[in-house]
């Protein structure tokens, strides 16, 4: 595969500006309905773990790093459900991508200064993107090369495909084309996996509905996340409005995860109220509440941390609780 600089130097100097990172659509319920998250209560004597609820169980699960100073940052699972990606933070400005095997709970790769990063729609590989933890000139830790690389578990080989991830705001690997998109405010660039080449697009997001019909724009400073027509790159502006409903707000718009199993789309319209959007008929076809943490790989279940009982506008990070959407949608219709 080649390698090459993707990113124009023009692009660079407007985004080291922006230090907002986006992470969505991250899946981390398994097809049993087992949930993979960051602890926020650890157990006594634990220091780096990540949390394992199942619908018959919770535990903790030890989560092993080094050097002691190391946080988790993100958690996301392969869509077949046999692998397990977390983001390790380090002092003083190192990060790790550790893979773990969720049969054995062992570690199958970890490969250094890995940031951003996404699954293959059949999670047989793992696209990643080297970063710098800190502000804006920090020097790169021993062993730093930058770029995007591609690590195959089949067999087990690591390959450069860009030089040079400075700027990168998310990673996606789509479904819909088996293509890798990288992105950041405004802007999109696809990593052609089979012609192995960049390739410049029109985009303005990373994240496209099952069929590949509208996407996601995701910019990095706070604003609505507006779904877009593929084929002509059309705002879909009316759709907003009908996404808000009565709230009367103007902002913001949030992009959760697109739902395969409901053709819909997830929006946060608030911190704690979430619309579950149909993309075929054009109309809201449900609601639920909580702070949304991840989907499974067919998007009928999201995991959350429910509202509190005390306040409305805000929920608990301590409890999470697992919803299911084809409810939300019936309940909806309903009325309820």
């Amino acid at each position: 595969m080649k390698k090459v600089s993707i990113i124009p130097v023009f692009v660079l100097s407007i985004l080291s500006i922006l230090c907002i990172s986006v992470d969505y659509n991250k899946i981390r319920i398994s097809s049993l309905g087992d949930i993979y998250y960051n602890s926020y209560s650890p157990e006594k004597g634990s220091k780096h773990i990540f949390k394992y609820i199942s619908k018959s169980k919770s535990k903790y699960i030890a989560y092993t790093s080094e050097p002691d100073d190391c946080n988790i940052d993100n958690i996301s699972m392969d869509p077949s459900g046999v692998r397990l990606g977390i983001i390790e933070l380090c002092s003083p400005n190192k990060y790790h991508l550790v893979v773990y095997s969720l049969k054995s709970l062992s570690v199958l790769v970890k490969l250094d200064n890995g940031y951003k990063f996404a699954f293959s729609p059949k999670g047989n590989s793992i696209v990643y993107s080297e970063g710098i933890p800190g502000e804006r000139g920090t020097p790169p830790p021993p062993g730093y090369k930058g770029g995007i690389w591609i690590y195959d578990f089949s067999c087990n080989k690591l390959i450069q495909i860009a030089n040079d991830s400075i700027g990168i705001g998310d990673i996606n690997w789509s479904g819909h084309d088996g293509n890798i998109y990288i992105g950041g405010s405004g802007w999109a660039r696809r990593y052609n996996v089979s012609k192995e080449k960049w390739e410049e697009v029109p985009y303005k997001g990373i994240y496209f509905s099952y069929d590949g019909k509208y996407y996601v724009s995701t910019p990095w400073e706070l604003g609505t996340h507006y779904l877009y027509r593929t084929s002509d790159n059309k705002k879909m502006v009316d759709w907003k409005k009908e996404i808000m409903g009565g709230t009367g707000k103007t902002c913001c718009m949030m992009f959760q995860f697109f739902s395969k199993k409901l053709n819909g789309v997830v929006f946060s319209i608030s911190n704690t109220e979430n619309v579950v959007f149909d993309v075929g008929k054009g109309k809201v076809i449900g609601k639920f509440y909580g702070g949304v943490l991840g989907t499974n790989a067919d998007g009928s279940l999201v995991a959350v941390n429910p509202v509190k009982p005390d306040n409305k506008k805000a929920y608990d990070q301590s409890q999470v609780e697992i919803i299911n959407l084809s409810e939300v949608v019936s309940n909806y219709q309903k009325g309820k």
